[in-house]
């Protein structure tokens, strides 16, 4: 029975830690005709504003849901914005040990990395809003003459 404990012990202390990978080493594999999953692990909304050309937005609150979707024959490339990214690393973690995704990369550095690099990156820029003009309230015009009912 110690056996038994001592290796579920063992096994649940090793957590599957996905390698990293370098903004420089991914556009080299892309530019050699590798298929790869770029996957957005931010907010949706960080997503719309910016992200790497290409990108899926897996954002972490619908990982559950949505990672059924994501291809499991290619290298999936998951990145975020947070130090040592953990974010994604999180993300990694999960489709490996939930639904058995094996060919997983973290991107090294983030989408920070990316940008500083100079890869291809897509930004939305918020389109302004006209603000509101005030309507005007008509002013009452004075008159000497009295009001006939």
């Amino acid at each position: 029975m110690r056996i038994v404990a001592a290796a579920l012990v063992l096994a649940t202390s090793i957590a599957f830690q996905a390698p990293r990978v370098t903004p420089a080493a991914v556009a080299e594999r892309q530019d050699g005709g590798e298929t790869l999953v770029l996957v957005d692990t931010r907010s949706r909304a960080s997503y719309d504003r910016e992200h790497i050309a290409g990108a899926v937005s897996l954002p972490g609150n619908v990982l559950e849901r949505s990672a059924q979707g994501l291809p499991k024959n290619k290298t999936l490339v998951l990145y975020c914005t947070c130090a040592g990214e953990h974010g994604a690393l999180d993300a990694a973690r999960k489709l490996h040990d939930n639904w058995g995704y094996s060919k997983l990369v973290v991107l090294e550095g983030g989408m920070d990395a990316w940008r500083e690099a100079g890869y291809e990156m897509v930004v939305h820029h918020p389109t302004p809003q006209p603000t509101a003009k005030p309507t005007p309230t008509p002013t009452p015009v004075a008159t000497n003459k009295p009001d006939k009912f």
